[in-house]
C-alpha cells in the first residue's frame, strides 16, 4: 500500500522500499493529508541512502508539496544528513533556482536561514542565484543580516547568523536595491491668497489645491510667527502681544482648511515650532481615491535644504535628502474639500504614526 511505502521512506527502511517499487508501486504516490510524495517523505527525514535510491529509479525531483522542492525541504533546519540528501538531489537534477514558495522565499534564502555554511556554498555552486529578490524585496543578504540583528548578542546564535552575514558577503551577495523613486505629482496653481489667515477658497477647489494651499499658509505663518530672531522679544509684554495674534491667525488657517470634527490633540489651537513643519519643498509623490469624497494624499519634504539655507550641514536621512513624510486624509464635506488627518514617518521607515493636525 502506498500509506506504507512512505512511512517507510520516512523510517529509512531501504529494503521495503525497494521492494515496494519491485512490485509496481507508484514512486509518486503521495500523502493525502500533506501533499509529499515518497521522495520527498525520505529527504524531510534526511534518509540519503532512500533518496539515492529514489531518485536512480526517477523520482520527480521537483515535485513539490507545502510550497517547497525536495531540494528546499533538504535544507530546512534540523534535516539529518542534509548535506549528503542535497548532493544526491542536485546530481540528479535538481533546480537550485526553483521558487515555488509562499513569497518567492528561495532554497538558498532556506538554507541561509538555517545556517548551515556548507549547505549554502552546495547551492552558490550549483548555480543558486544569490542576489535575486523575495516578494519582498528582500535578498538573502538582507534578510540574513535582518535575522543576526534580531537575534540577542553574544550567543551562540548571535555568532552562528553573523558568520552566515560574512559567508554571503564574501561569495558576492549584495543587499537588494533601493525601491525606485516615484515620480513627483506637479503641484497645482492655488487661485487664492494664501499669506492671509482667512482664504476666500472657492467651492471649486481639488483636493490637491486644497492641501497645497493649507501647507504654503501654514508655512508662511509658521515662519513669521515664530522666528528666532523675534524670541527676544517676547521678554516684553508688546512681544508677548504679538506672539500670542501670531497663534490666533495659525488658528484661524486651521479653522479655514481643515475639517472641524473633534480632535483629542490639534484643530482648536495653532502650534508653532521651528524650523516649520510644513514647507514648500513639500512634494506630492501620491494620490488614492478610496471613495469619491475621500483621498488619500502622500508627500515628502526635503528638510535639509532649510539646514542650508541657515549656513548649516544638511544631515539628510536618505541618499535623496528626503526626511519626513505625511499621509493626508482629505474629505469633501458639505461640497467643499477640506483636510481631515494626517499621518507622518521618517523617510525609510515603515510604520505611520498619528500626526497632530
Amino acid at each position: 500500500m502506498s500509506a506504507d511505502v512512505l512511512v517507510a521512506a520516512a523510517g529509512g527502511r531501504t529494503a521495503d522500499v525497494v521492494a515496494y517499487l519491485d512490485a509496481g508501486g507508484d514512486i509518486e504516490a503521495c500523502d493525502v493529508g500533506t501533499g509529499r510524495t515518497v521522495l520527498l517523505e525520505a529527504v524531510a527525514a534526511g534518509r540519503s541512502e532512500v533518496v539515492q535510491v529514489l531518485c536512480e529509479r526517477g523520482a520527480d525531483v521537483e515535485a513539490a508539496a507545502g510550497g517547497r522542492t525536495a531540494l528546499s525541504w533538504a535544507v530546512g533546519a534540523g534535516i539529518p544528513d542534509a548535506v549528503a540528501v542535497v548532493d544526491i538531489l542536485l546530481a540528479h537534477g535538481a533546480e537550485p533556482n526553483r521558487t515555488v514558495h509562499d513569497g518567492g522565499v528561495t532554497t538558498l534564502m532556506h538554507a541561509a536561514e538555517t545556517g548551515d555554511e556548507a549547505l549554502v556554498r552546495k547551492l552558490v555552486d550549483a548555480g543558486a542565484e544569490i542576489d535575486v529578490c523575495d516578494q519582498a524585496g528582500q535578498t538573502v543578504l538582507s534578510r540574513a543580516v535582518a535575522h543576526a540583528q534580531a537575534t540577542q548578542k553574544s550567543t551562540p546564535e548571535a555568532g552562528r547568523r553573523f558568520r552566515m552575514v560574512a559567508l554571503l558577503k564574501s561569495l558576492g551577495a549584495n543587499m537588494p536595491p533601493p525601491p525606485p523613486e516615484p515620480a513627483p505629482i506637479l503641484w497645482p496653481d492655488v487661485p487664492w491668497d494664501t499669506q492671509t489667515p482667512t482664504p476666500q477658497i472657492p467651492s471649486g477647489a481639488t483636493p490637491e489645491q486644497v492641501l497645497r494651499g493649507f501647507m504654503l499658509a501654514m508655512h508662511f505663518w509658521e515662519a513669521g510667527a515664530y522666528n528666532p530672531r523675534a524670541l527676544t522679544s517676547l521678554e516684553s509684554l508688546e512681544g508677548h502681544h504679538a506672539f500670542r495674534g501670531s497663534v490666533a491667525a495659525g488658528t484661524q488657517i486651521l479653522r479655514a482648511y481643515v475639517t472641524d470634527r473633534k480632535r483629542t490633540y490639534g484643530g482648536q489651537v495653532a502650534g508653532a515650532g521651528w524650523p516649520p513643519r510644513y514647507s514648500p519643498d513639500f512634494v506630492l509623490l501620491s494620490v488614492e481615491a478610496p471613495t469619491t469624497s475621500r483621498r488619500l494624499m502622500h508627500t515628502r519634504h526635503v528638510n535639509c535644504r532649510w539646514r542650508q539655507r541657515q549656513g548649516r550641514p544638511p544631515q539628510p536621512r536618505s541618499p535623496n535628502g528626503y526626511m519626513n513624510e505625511c499621509l493626508y486624509v482629505v474629505l469633501k464635506k458639505h461640497g467643499q474639500w477640506r483636510v481631515d488627518s494626517v499621518k507622518t514617518r521618517v523617510f525609510g521607515t515603515e510604520k505611520w504614526e498619528v500626526g497632530i493636525l
